[in-house]
C-alpha cells in the first residue's frame, strides 16, 4: 500500500513525460511510467537494440525507417523522447538492468557504419556499469523460446506491482487499446509467471558454451 500511495503521490505533480502527452502514443507514456517506478528491469530483444540504450543517431536512424515516414518535425521529436527516456539509466538511484539480445539485432544495419561504430561503442559503454547486465545471444545458439517476440520484464517495488510487457509481429492489445506497435502487457498471472521463467531461460542461451560471445566480441561484428 505504501508504494502505491507513493506512486500516487507522486502521478499528482509533474513529470518528464507530461509534456509529451499531445505528441507521444499513452501506450509509450505508459511504458516511461512503469521503467520509472521499477526497481529492476529484464529485456529480451530479438531484432531491435532497446531504446534505453540507443545511441541518438541510430534511434534517427531507427525512426527514419518508419512506414509511412515521419516527417523530419516528428523523427526529432521521437528521438527527443527516447534520449529522454535514457536518462532513467543515469539516475543515482537507477533500475537494474539486464539486457539479453540477440545477434541478429546488433547486425541490424540501421544508418551507416559510422553510425553503427557508434551505437556499438554506446553498448560497450553502458556494459561497463555496475547497474546494467549486457548479454548476447549468438545464431550459433540455434532455436530458443519464444524467438518471435521481445520482452520487458519490470519489477516494481512491490511483488504485486511487477509488469511484463511483449511485443510480438501479430496484432495484439495495450491495456485495452490497439498498439499498432505489438506491445501488450501480462495480463493473466499465469502469463506473468511464465514470462520470467522464460527471460531466465534464455539467459542460458547466452552463456551457453557453443558459440558464447561477449559485448567485446560483438563490438567487431558490424565494423
Amino acid at each position: 500500500m505504501d508504494a502505491l500511495a507513493d506512486m500516487a503521490r507522486e502521478r499528482s505533480g509533474s513529470n518528464w513525460w507530461d509534456e509529451f502527452r499531445d505528441s507521444i502514443a499513452s501506450f509509450m507514456l505508459d511504458l516511461v511510467e512503469l521503467e520509472h517506478h521499477a526497481v529492476s528491469l529484464r529485456h529480451v530483444q530479438i531484432t531491435h537494440l532497446p531504446g534505453l540504450l540507443q545511441h541518438e543517431e541510430y534511434a534517427r536512424a531507427v525512426f527514419g525507417e518508419a512506414v509511412p515516414p515521419l516527417t523530419s518535425e516528428a523523427i526529432d521529436l521521437q528521438v527527443d523522447f527516447r534520449m529522454r527516456r535514457r536518462a532513467l539509466l543515469d539516475r543515482p538511484d537507477a533500475p537494474r538492468c539486464s539486457f539479453l539480445l540477440h545477434e541478429a539485432a546488433l547486425r541490424m544495419l540501421f544508418g551507416d557504419r559510422a553510425v553503427v561504430r557508434l551505437q556499438l561503442q554506446e553498448l560497450l559503454k553502458y556494459s561497463e556499469r555496475d547497474s546494467v547486465v549486457l548479454r548476447v545471444v549468438p545464431f550459433t545458439a540455434g532455436g530458443f523460446p519464444s524467438a518471435g517476440s521481445s520482452t520487458m520484464h519490470a519489477s516494481g517495488p512491490v511483488r504485486q506491482l511487477d509488469t511484463v510487457q511483449i511485443d510480438v509481429t501479430t496484432q495484439v492489445w495495450f491495456s485495452g487499446r490497439h498498439s499498432p506497435t505489438g506491445g501488450v502487457p501480462g495480463g493473466s498471472r499465469g502469463r506473468r509467471v511464465r514470462r520470467p521463467r522464460v527471460v531466465q531461460h534464455l539467459a542460458a542461451y547466452a552463456n551457453a558454451p557453443q558459440g558464447r560471445i561477449n559485448v567485446d566480441a560483438a563490438a567487431s561484428l558490424s565494423l
